[in-house]
C-alpha cells in the first residue's frame, strides 16, 4: 500500500542554526525553534521550507499558502512578508545574508533584498513543473534549483544556466558541499540520493536502495552533509536514517527511526537530528546511539 500524504502536523523541513545551538523545524502546524532546554512555536501557520540567516538571528519560511515570511528569533516578531503572488515551495538565504531566493510553482526564482523586503530581480529556469528546492553555493555566485526531473545550476549575476543535471526521477532536494565543488540531490525513485561534480555535471555516485521499492512515498527525501564533508545522511521514510561515506558510497550506519521526514548534521557538533514531525531525535555521531528524543511542543510566546 502506498503511504498516505503528510498529515497536518508532519514535519517537512529541518535546519540547524549556523552556530549549532538551535534547530528550526517546519511542519503543518508551523515553525518550531528548539534549543537544548526549551522550544517555542514561532509561526502558527504551515511551513514547507525554511532557511536561517547566516547570523542565526532570523529565519525565512515558505508555505504552500502564499508569501515567504521573515521572522526574528529572539522576539518571535514577523519582520516582513515576501509576496510573489505564488505558493512558496523553496527558500534560501544568500551566504552574505543580503539576499533571499524564493521559488514555487512557476519556473522563476525570485530574488529579494533581505533588508528592505523588496524585489531584487529574478532568475529563469526550465523546470516545467515548478521548483521544489533552492540552494546558494558557498561563494554566493551560483544558485542550484531542483524541480521536475532536473537540478539546474544558475549563474546569479547573469542568470545563465551553467549545468543541467538529469535525474530520470522527480528531484526533491539539493544541497552544496561546503567547498562548493559538489552537489547532493535526492529523488523520489527508490529513495535515492546522488552526488554530482558541480563543475562538470558528472554523476559521481548514488546512495540508497539498489532494488525497486514498491511501498514508496513520493517526497520529501532529505539529505545532509557532515561538517567535514566526509559523510552523508539520507532520510528515507521507509526505514529511518542512513549514514554513508561520501567518497566510497559505503553504508556506515542505519539508524532506526521509521517515518523520519527530515535530517540535519549539527555544524561543528557531534550530533545529528532527525524528525518525524512530532518529535526530534538527537544521535551521537561517535556511538550512533539516540541521546535524546524531544517532542515538538512549545508556547507561542515562550522566550528563547
Amino acid at each position: 500500500m502506498p503511504r498516505p500524504r503528510h498529515s497536518s502536523s508532519d514535519a517537512v523541513s529541518l535546519a540547524w542554526s549556523p552556530d549549532g545551538k538551535r534547530i528550526a523545524v517546519g511542519s503543518g502546524q508551523g515553525l518550531y525553534i528548539r534549543d537544548a532546554t526549551a522550544g517555542k512555536l514561532l509561526a502558527p501557520e504551515p511551513v514547507w521550507s525554511l532557511a536561517w540567516h547566516p547570523d542565526g538571528g532570523r529565519v525565512v519560511t515558505g508555505s504552500w499558502q502564499g508569501a515567504a515570511r521573515v521572522w526574528e528569533i529572539a522576539s518571535g516578531k514577523l519582520l516582513t512578508a515576501l509576496d510573489s503572488s505564488d505558493a512558496t515551495r523553496a527558500v534560501a538565504w544568500s551566504p552574505t545574508g543580503t539576499r533571499i531566493a524564493t521559488a514555487g510553482a512557476p519556473q522563476e526564482v525570485h530574488l529579494w533584498d533581505a533588508c528592505t523586503g523588496t524585489r531584487a530581480g529574478g532568475l529563469g529556469t526550465s523546470h516545467w513543473k515548478g521548483i521544489l528546492a533552492l540552494a546558494w553555493s558557498p561563494g554566493g555566485d551560483r544558485l542550484a534549483t531542483a524541480g521536475d526531473v532536473t537540478t539546474q545550476v544558475l549563474d546569479v549575476a547573469t542568470g545563465r544556466a551553467l549545468r543541467v543535471l538529469e535525474h530520470g526521477a522527480h528531484v526533491c532536494t539539493v544541497t552544496w558541499s561546503s567547498d562548493g565543488k559538489h552537489l547532493l540531490t535526492t529523488t523520489d525513485e527508490n529513495c535515492l540520493a546522488s552526488l554530482w561534480d558541480a563543475g562538470t555535471g558528472e554523476l559521481l555516485r548514488t546512495f540508497g536502495y539498489r532494488e525497486p521499492v514498491e511501498d514508496w512515498y513520493p517526497f520529501p527525501w532529505d539529505a545532509s552533509w557532515s561538517p567535514d564533508g566526509k559523510r552523508i545522511l539520507t532520510a528515507p521514510s521507509l526505514e529511518g536514517v542512513r549514514v554513508w561515506e561520501a567518497t566510497s558510497g559505503k553504508l556506515i550506519r542505519a539508524l532506526q527511526d521509521p517515518g523520519v521526514e527530515a535530517v540535519g548534521w549539527g555544524p561543528g557538533r557531534n550530533l545529528v537530528a532527525s524528525t518525524t514531525g512530532r518529535a526530534i531525535r538527537f544521535w551521537d555521531t561517535e556511538t550512533w546511539e539516540c541521546s535524546a528524543k524531544v517532542p515538538l511542543t512549545g508556547s507561542r510566546t515562550a522566550p528563547m
